[in-house]
């Protein structure tokens, strides 16, 4: 992981990946604010037979989504089916910014099999399991925008 990312240890499905750490910044364009995640995933010691989507969630401090991405992990350029064993994977999400943008946002992450409505069950590193399968990126303190 780069010296940057928090790491993590959460295991989904329970043993088809873990989400390793990430990375969390600020970015804008002319029209848009963001706030950029990225996702070091890596899979486990066989292949993925299914696809993957992930769900992430932009939530205000109220505990309200105001933005979120299904999408599969990669967008699309590395297939879920074409993991190796042990692969790392670092997945982009450009999550749009509400106005004002500025406030305390979670980000939340959570991952599915695409032909199921459930999510993919997450444990902690120590087994426990998380809460609707979901891991919180808490409290991120997003500054105001000129």
């Amino acid at each position: 992981l780069p010296p940057e990312a928090r790491p993590t240890s959460v295991h989904f499905g329970p043993d088809i990946v873990t989400l390793e750490g990430y990375t969390t910044k600020f970015r804008a364009d002319e029209e848009n604010n963001f706030l950029e995640v990225l996702l070091f995933w890596r899979n486990g010691d066989a292949p993925v037979t299914r696809d993957l989507l992930v769900r992430v969630n932009l939530m205000n401090a109220d505990g309200q989504p105001v933005y979120a991405i299904l999408d599969q992990p990669g967008e699309k350029l590395f297939p879920s089916q074409s993991w190796t064993p042990g692969m790392l994977l670092v997945d982009r999400y450009a999550l749009k910014r509400p106005i004002p943008a500025a406030g305390t946002y979670t980000v939340t992450v959570t991952l599915f099999d695409s032909s199921a409505d459930d999510p993919l069950p997450a444990t902690s590193d120590s087994g426990a399991p998380l809460a609707d399968s979901t891991f919180v990126i808490p409290s991120i303190p997003v500054p105001s925008v000129p």
